[in-house]
């Protein structure tokens, strides 16, 4: 019997050093393909397509709805004009897109979100509304002082407004810049 215990137990010595010989060579080709693989991607040029958005994210360009209008305001032959447009938009309050539901006898829900329309909801929007209207107002008044074109006061004001609250804004469906400061 002892001589099958030491068989048993020289097989499985030699099982196991089998096992780990196996283990240790998987382990070497692991590690050259690895190695390979690092080597041949480090010598070759991998290309990249960076999209419009991203390049624009990256420059701090306005995007191209605000450029448009940025460009207009600096294109109008009648600057008083480009400047009254301004004027409405810093001191008007926005109001939110609303769905008009069908035969009035749906939930009216916000466009944007498709959340329904509580008083909680509305009180919230209004309180925002009315301090926003204000600093957008101060915003146009410091600047038309200081003699700012039309295109600039609108530039400051979008920066503004890229500031506030994002369920603010979509209850406005107004468009978030890519940038944030």
């Amino acid at each position: 019997m002892s001589n099958i215990s030491i068989g048993s137990y020289s097989n499985t010595v030699t099982s196991n050093q089998n096992s780990s010989k196996q283990n240790r060579d998987r382990q070497e080709d692991f590690s050259s393909i690895l190695n390979d693989a690092v080597n041949s991607t480090s010598s070759r040029v991998a290309e990249v397509t960076i999209s419009d958005e991203a390049k624009q994210a990256a420059s701090n360009e306005f995007p191209g709805w605000v450029q448009e209008v940025i460009n207009r305001l600096s294109n109008n032959p009648d600057q008083k004009e480009a400047m009254d447009d301004v004027k409405m938009m810093a001191t008007i309050p926005g109001g939110p897109l609303v769905s008009i539901p069908e035969n009035f006898g749906g939930t009216p829900h916000y466009l944007a979100t498709g959340q329904p329309v509580t008083k909680e909801s509305e009180a919230r929007f209004n309180a925002l509304a009315q301090s926003i209207t204000e600093k957008t107002t101060q915003i146009f008044n410091s600047e038309s002082a200081k003699g700012s074109s039309a295109a600039d006061i609108f530039k400051k004001i979008h920066e503004y407004m890229a500031t506030q609250p994002e369920d603010y804004l979509q209850v406005l469906n107004w468009y978030r810049s890519s940038y944030k400061y």
